[in-house]
């Protein structure tokens, strides 16, 4: 169990990118050998690729999540080279990952 509040170690070739909102955390773990995105209810699979859910986050925040979060996990998780991305919602992305993360944040 690893807490985003708590910022302890990871292992070697896992990054975590923590994401807060006005009471909640995400963590996105990229597991540097597998070239893997995991992510919780940040990012979802659907359709053959995966989303960010704005309808999930709390309605005061919605706004927020298109105008300033979008933007900024692009720049965090864009460079990236992502082939996986594992979401705990929907189908995993099991190849061209950092496309499909790509479009999921355009």
């Amino acid at each position: 169990l690893w807490r985003p509040e708590e910022k302890g170690d990871l292992p070697a070739g896992v990054h975590a990118e923590i994401v807060t909102g006005s009471d909640w955390a995400e963590a996105a773990f990229f597991l540097e050998p597998h070239r893997a995105l995991v992510v919780g209810d940040l990012l979802i699979g659907k359709d053959g690729g995966i989303e960010l859910p704005v309808t999930w986050f709390p309605k005061a925040e919605q706004e927020w999540v298109d105008r300033e979060l979008r933007p900024d996990l692009r720049r965090r998780l864009g460079a990236l080279p992502v082939e996986l991305v594992v979401v705990s919602h929907g189908e995993p992305v099991l190849e061209n990952g950092a496309a499909a993360l790509d479009r999921a944040l355009s």
